[in-house]
């Protein structure tokens, strides 16, 4: 759903401290985690967006799973670690 690879986007769902914290500073790290891989994503804030296409996009997903975002929040990636179990745990991959 993300608009560019160099992207991230998320539904605004149950966020009211981290929509605060994000909002006092624009930096902010994902840990996505699968079986036994997982990577760190750090990000900085790029805009919050309350209406229009890529809401709806949101929501025409999250509403699969009885969820509703507020809004979505658009993110510029920084950099990407493996942070999976195993040699390159640290290891800087973007």
């Amino acid at each position: 759903m993300a608009p560019a690879p160099d992207m991230m986007v998320i539904g605004e769902v149950l966020m009211r401290r981290s929509a605060a914290n994000l909002k006092a500073n624009p930096k902010a790290a994902f840990l996505v985690t699968r079986g036994k891989e997982s990577y760190e994503i750090q990000v900085t804030v790029k805009d919050r967006i309350a209406s229009g296409a890529i809401v709806d996009q949101m929501n025409a997903i999250l509403s699969g799973i009885g969820l509703h975002a507020n809004a979505v929040w658009t993110f510029d990636v920084v950099s990407v670690y493996d942070q999976s179990a195993g040699p390159n745990a640290g290891k800087k991959l973007a």
